[in-house]
């Protein structure tokens, strides 16, 4: 019995499989309920073949093959799973009576698997060929405007952050060997923090073969504070550009003690401000023999930050 329907004076008929074989289609579609005529472009509910078809790779897949002769146990896996490479996928009973497992031969997601299947076939009779499944490549990483993704070719290695560091800008973020056999440690491009990176990359990988879009690790901005109830935060003005700390961690401050400097455009200053002759703004009014309100220049200032 194939599946069951309702026929027209409402009684139920069991639908038979027209020749022995295995389902190799069936409408995944189709719930109870459904009027087969009015979903359908025809009657065909499913399809009878003597083998399975062979899982095909698509964009770059890597078919993972069982040995001659063998027999099918069970599958470690599930469609769509992202695997390393070497985890197992298949557990398989080899023509010696050898049971081992099938392993992914680069990480990866599996994106296709012999459905059909079960523990007891010998895989030979019931497939067109040895095809366990297909491990396609690892999507691409997700990005915000103002990260910056590190891409990369050749043979990943090591890696040298974890999702979470702070680093500055050409701190060593991982290790790749290229075809000549030269290892390059990959650089980050600006500072801030380890976004995200593709954890299932690991030593051997080829990068070209196991990712999407090359982007080994996305760097973010540095992770925002968010002080206490019994805390104050110290914001810079917009635009600015970081200069220098004047305290360190730990340092006891009173009201009004300069934190760090910043570099801002004088055209943005603050109403508030005034630049004194060496190009440092203060509050308005603190030297008003010196200080003078600029507007429209595009030089930059060094403004304290309190």
């Amino acid at each position: 019995v194939i599946a069951k329907v309702e026929t027209q004076d409402g009684s139920v008929k069991e639908v038979l499989a027209t020749r022995s074989g295995f389902i190799v289609l069936h409408e995944k579609g189709l719930k109870e309920g459904m009027e087969i005529d009015e979903v359908m472009e025809e009657s065909t509910i499913a399809v009878i073949d003597d083998q399975h078809s062979e899982v095909v790779p698509h964009g770059g897949g890597t078919i993972v093959y069982a040995p001659p002769q063998s027999t099918f146990k069970e599958w470690l896996v599930e469609t769509n799973e992202i695997v390393n490479k070497h985890q197992p996928v298949a557990t398989i009973e080899c023509a010696d009576g050898v049971i081992r497992n099938e392993t992914a031969v680069r990480s990866g997601v599996i994106r296709k698997r012999q459905e059909g299947l079960q523990a007891g076939m010998e895989i030979d009779k019931v497939c067109e060929d040895d095809s366990l499944v297909v491990i396609g490549r690892l999507p691409a990483l997700q990005s915000n405007p103002g990260m910056a993704p590190v891409l990369a070719d050749g043979v990943f290695r090591e890696w040298k952050v974890d999702v979470g560091v702070e680093v500055q800008k050409d701190d060593p973020i991982a290790v790749i060997e290229h075809d000549d056999g030269e290892k390059e440690v990959l650089l980050a491009p600006k500072a801030g923090t380890i976004y995200s990176k593709q954890e299932h990359l690991v030593n051997g990988s080829e990068i070209g073969n196991t990712l999407e879009d090359g982007d080994i690790c996305v760097i973010g901005r540095f992770v925002e504070m968010h002080p206490a109830w019994t805390e104050k935060g110290v914001e810079a003005p917009p635009g600015a550009i970081f200069k220098e700390w004047k305290v360190s961690k730990e340092a006891p401050v009173e009201t009004g003690d300069v934190i760090a400097e910043v570099l801002i455009p004088k055209n943005i200053i603050p109403e508030d401000v005034d630049i004194d002759e060496h190009g440092t703004s203060k509050p308005a009014g603190q030297n008003p023999a010196t200080g003078r309100r600029l507007t429209q220049d595009t030089e930059w200032v060094t403004h304290e930050v309190k």
